[in-house]
């Protein structure tokens, strides 16, 4: 809600306008809003960035609406809901509610539910896919003629699957598997544009006679949501075979000799990786427990050092985005659920003159700033260095290192 794309510069009407449709939308948790909403999950973020904004009355009045939700959802058998039996329009935000609540245990439930139904098919076709088999007759491009039942292949509700996939992967980082499973769900919608026109396709026909994307749209933004939402480059150690996963993102280097295991303890080893995701505004680097986002910036290259003495280090190289960046703010979020004794201390700093690094204009945000967000966040403000060449852009290198929580300073994440 703070407009860093522009350079760091802030529009007050601007601000309030968009931030008042987005709280518009909210409604009184009555009716239909106590039932889980595709793409509620957004509502959490709005809550967030009411905090940050200072939007004390709104975000008190938001957070009001979700307890009675949070409340009606506890009382259920089966924390989760959804207008089909066995598919999702509802798992999404219920899941992302109940975990910043800190109900992890009902959360995990509703992430084991949506598990059941997404497969780790070793297939781009079937890997993350929601299971649906009537949508074509409802909004297809063969109807109302079309007869029989037919397998859409990356429906919108696969990428909204992610999400809870995403965020239980965040509080269960060791668990491969949920790391791949939500990769794959997330990137479906990605498969259903056109590449010739960037056209998109409510999905692809799973008939073996057709094997096509459908010619209407229908709800395919649905499923953009979703993958926008945790699109980013996450790395993570597969101890179960000592090797480096990078999803959505390439290892370009590695210190460690061939052969090496990712987890080898007692030796220090780098390793850089390349964000290749469709915004290169999130990173995740499983060893550190740390997830980074940036707004007004991107990230370039990433190098982590595991097994050194301080715990872990990591060099962010970022870069304005758009160019006309001259500010960007830097979050850092410790992964787990609150209480999981996972604290950890970050300090940061710029490298040589390549950028300036300083406290934000906002307070922290997560639990201090009210009961609500299970992971504690710090944003930064970071300005971004003249590049060398009028040719070149501005470049900012920032050094992270990383210990268990103590009386040194530095920002601690809990």
């Amino acid at each position: 809600m703070g407009m860093w794309e522009h350079g760091g510069e802030v529009f007050p009407h601007e601000q309030q306008r968009v931030a008042g449709q987005a709280w518009s939308k909210v409604g009184n948790g009555q009716g239909t809003a106590q039932w889980g909403l595709m793409v509620g999950s957004i509502f959490e973020s709005l809550l967030r960035d009411l905090l940050l904004e200072g939007w004390a009355k709104e975000a008190a009045e938001l957070q009001q609406v979700m307890e009675r939700r949070v409340h009606r959802w506890l009382s259920m058998p089966f924390p989760y809901g959804s207008e089909f039996a066995w598919d999702n329009t509802g798992h999404e935000e219920i899941a992302t509610w109940l975990l910043a609540y800190g109900h992890d245990a009902q959360a995990a439930q509703t992430a084991d539910a949506v598990s059941a139904y997404t497969s780790l098919s070793p297939h781009w076709a079937y890997c993350g896919s929601a299971r649906r088999w009537w949508d074509f007759a409802i909004n297809g491009d063969a109807r109302p003629k079309y007869n029989g039942n037919e397998r859409v292949l990356h429906h919108y509700a696969g990428a909204l699957n992610s999400v809870v996939l995403f965020d239980r992967a965040l509080v269960a980082r060791e668990d491969v598997w949920l790391w791949r499973l939500a990769s794959c769900a997330a990137g479906g919608p990605l498969t259903t544009i056109r590449p010739s026109s960037g056209a998109a396709s409510m999905g692809w026909h799973g008939d073996p006679a057709k094997l096509r994307r459908d010619d209407l749209s229908a709800d395919w933004g649905l499923g953009l949501y979703g993958h926008w939402r945790n699109a980013g480059a996450y790395l993570v150690c597969d101890r179960e075979v000592g090797e480096w996963l990078c999803l959505s993102c390439d290892v370009v280097s590695t210190s460690a000799p061939p052969g090496a295991r990712c987890d080898a303890a007692g030796k220090e080893a780098q390793v850089e990786i390349a964000p290749r995701d469709a915004f290169r505004r999130r990173v995740y680097l499983q060893p550190l427990g740390l997830l980074m986002t940036v707004d007004g910036g991107a990230f370039e290259r990433v190098s982590l050092t595991v097994g050194c003495a301080a715990g872990g280090e990591a060099v962010l190289r970022l870069s304005p985005l758009p160019s006309s960046s001259t500010h960007a703010l830097l979050t850092l979020t410790a992964d787990g659920p609150r209480g999981g004794g996972r604290g950890r201390r970050v300090h940061c700093r710029c490298v040589a003159r390549s950028c300036s690094l300083g406290a934000a204009p906002f307070p922290s945000r997560g639990g201090a700033a009210g009961e609500a967000g299970s992971l504690q966040e710090s944003p930064f403000e970071l300005s971004f260095a003249p590049g060398g060449k009028l040719s070149e852009p501005p470049l900012a290198r920032v050094a992270l290192a990383v210990e268990a929580a103590g009386e040194a300073e530095g920002v601690r994440l809990k």
